[in-house]
């Protein structure tokens, strides 16, 4: 199967059959930006309203939900849900699910930057710890410096990221991540 965004719904297609399903749509919500299956299988990241949940990835409880607000009673880590008060949007998970690599908002100067920050997930903390935040003062990216946006970001789930800024033919970084 494969799972996907479409507007602000989560389908899931069946590769064998062609079929497409609906796992849920939050259309009062104003954005649905992530739904990313943990490698090991057992949870799913999602963000909605730029608010990141971790919940099991149980598609018949997913399919009952009807509001964002149905989702922090899910988890293994209710207490906490959704984690941070950032604005996040895009999410990876490490090859061994314990970690998660999430683009949100920062801001330098005054002004509104996406910045990647990876967390250790593997405990519930309202706040999971911080293992590195970049670019930041780190490196500098082709244009960021004008537009300080990340356009797509991917992560082998270990020590390598690529990033692509919003400038076109150049904006490609790749970033060697090391646990500290």
């Amino acid at each position: 199967s494969i799972v996907f965004i479409s507007g602000k719904c989560f389908r899931i297609v069946d590769a064998a059959s062609g079929r497409v399903d609906d796992i849920n749509c939050f259309e009062s919500a104003d954005s649905v930006t992530a739904f990313e299956i943990s490698p090991d299988g057992k949870q799913v990241a999602i963000v909605i309203d730029y608010q990141l949940y971790l919940v099991p990835y149980n598609l018949d409880a997913l399919r009952q939900v009807r509001s964002r607000n149905d989702l922090p009673p899910m988890s293994a880590c209710k207490d906490v849900m959704p984690l941070s008060k950032a604005i996040f949007e895009e999410v990876r998970w490490s090859s061994d699910s314990t970690k998660m690599a999430v683009t949100f908002k920062g801001v330098d100067n005054g002004r509104r930057i996406d910045q990647i920050r990876i967390m250790d997930v593997s405990k519930c903390n309202a706040d999971p710890a911080r293992l590195d935040e970049f670019p930041a003062t780190r490196f500098t990216m082709n244009g960021y410096n004008i537009n300080p946006l990340i356009n797509n970001f991917s992560w082998n789930g270990d020590t390598l990221f690529a990033l692509n800024s919003v400038e076109r033919n150049g904006g490609l970084m790749l970033y060697p991540f090391m646990v500290k």
